[in-house]
């Protein structure tokens, strides 16, 4: 409860003036490079090993964010029925996996690879278990009710 109460301070290690700086998009914090997960960004042709490059969010926000998403798996587990359906688009594991868009070669196994928890990223609140298509919809549309009625509207 105090670390609520009194934030921890973040101390950086020095940076030269030239070092270049990104702004995390979760906590807004301009912090120099190395303090970003790394993203996976491509392949060197001629030598055919991948790179990277910094992410959009820092390493204490991801970390926070894993964290959180481990208390609430724990919290709300997975539920046992075998016939559980999408909250948002209403299939089942089956019907989602039929066409072959759920390959079985992902590093994920079992239901984590159709089913993701989703929660709100302001309120930390969990809302439910949905198929990974329409989790990533609705954070494409960043959680915004105002993006969904202009999606509805478009179509």
């Amino acid at each position: 409860m105090q670390k609520e109460l009194f934030p921890v301070e973040i101390s950086y290690k020095k940076y030269s003036e030239e070092e270049e700086l990104r702004q995390c998009v979760k906590c807004g914090i301009s912090k120099p490079l190395y303090l970003f997960t790394p993203a996976r960004y491509g392949i060197q042709v001629d030598t055919m090993e991948s790179f990277s490059r910094p992410g959009r969010t820092c390493k204490a926000c991801t970390s926070s964010e894993k964290k959180l998403r481990i208390k609430l798996r724990e919290l709300y587990p997975f539920p046992k029925n075998t016939n559980y359906r999408c909250l948002i688009c209403n299939q089942n594991e089956e019907e989602l996996t039929s066409d072959g868009r759920f390959s079985s070669n992902s590093s994920f196994q079992g239901p984590e690879r159709v089913w993701h928890l989703d929660h709100c990223h302001k309120t930390k609140r969990f809302r439910g278990w949905l198929c990974s298509n329409c989790n990533q919809s609705i954070g494409k549309l960043n959680d915004s009710v105002e993006c969904l009625k202009r999606a509805v509207k478009y179509l």
